[in-house]
């Protein structure tokens, strides 16, 4: 996926043009609840003199409340 960054109080990624690709694997308990775990990069693909990059990785519980 592509996009535009502005660096504001963030990481200094060297330009505004940005790349990302993310792969996530998830899980749904017979409850409801859903465990989902993502690892995603963004960088600017060598488009610019330097080509920082910053990974994330995240995992998110998800549940259902009946009440």
């Amino acid at each position: 996926m592509s996009g535009f960054y502005r660096q504001g109080d963030g990481a200094d990624l060297d330009g505004i043009l940005q790349f990302r690709a993310a792969l996530g694997i998830g899980y749904t308990f017979d409850n409801g609840s859903n465990l989902t775990i993502i690892y995603d990069s963004m960088s600017n693909a060598d488009f610019f003199d330097d080509s920082p990059s910053r990974e994330t990785l995240a995992i998110r519980w998800t549940t259902n409340w009946n009440g």
